[in-house]
Order: structure tokens, then C-alpha cells, then sequence
């Protein structure tokens, strides 16, 4: 999970396992640049689940029965909206979907 990037992405692992683990505020929504990161998926999924699990595991010891990691393991889950460029570019079109998107109250409650 999220300790496999801990050498990798050092910065960004000790900056959010300090504020989740220091009681911090955590910000609403994260942008990513990951640009010639090999294990972009990977990385983003271990990320999500870190931050929406409560009980926020970093590494390979997670809550195999959390009902929301399950849903992010299953691409389900509406907390989490993964853009792609189209072409090379993200278009202004994908943003407002986003907008559209994260204006919407979540439809998952006391997972």
C-alpha cells in the first residue's frame, strides 16, 4: 500500500501520514501530478485508501472487510474521480464534468 512509495515519493508520504496521523486538517480533494511515474494507479488507489479508511493503513496489513476499500479495490466508489488527458491534454469539457461531479453530495454513508 502507501509504505511501498515511501522511499519513492518520500515528501509526499511523510507530509500526509504526518497529517492524518497528527490530527491535521486534511485538504477536500488532491491534485496529482504524476508524470513519468510508472505506478500511477497503484500509487493514487494506495493514497485514496489511506485517506478514506478509518482506519488508515499504509501498509500490506489492510482491513481485508472495510466495506470502502473494497469499493475503491472494485473501482466503485464515488469519493474517488480519476482524470485522463484526452490526447494530451485534459480538456476543459473533462473539467467541468469534475466540477459537475464533486458538486454532488456522496451517496455512500457510514461505509
Amino acid at each position: 500500500m502507501l509504505d511501498s512509495y515511501k522511499e519513492s515519493q518520500r515528501e509526499f508520504y511523510e507530509m500526509i501520514t504526518s497529517s492524518v496521523q497528527n490530527h491535521k486538517k486534511i485538504s477536500h480533494a488532491y491534485l496529482i501530478d504524476t508524470t513519468n511515474f510508472a505506478d500511477v494507479n497503484n500509487f493514487v488507489m494506495s493514497f485514496a485508501k489511506f485517506l478514506l479508511c478509518q482506519n488508515h493503513y499504509t501498509n500490506s496489513l489492510s482491513c481485508k472487510n472495510c466495506n470502502l476499500c473494497s469499493l475503491i479495490d472494485s473501482n466503485v466508489d464515488n469519493h474517488i474521480q480519476i482524470i485522463s488527458p484526452d490526447g494530451l491534454w485534459i480538456k476543459k469539457e473533462q473539467l467541468f464534468e469534475l466540477k459537475q461531479q464533486l458538486s454532488k453530495k456522496s451517496n455512500l454513508h457510514n461505509i
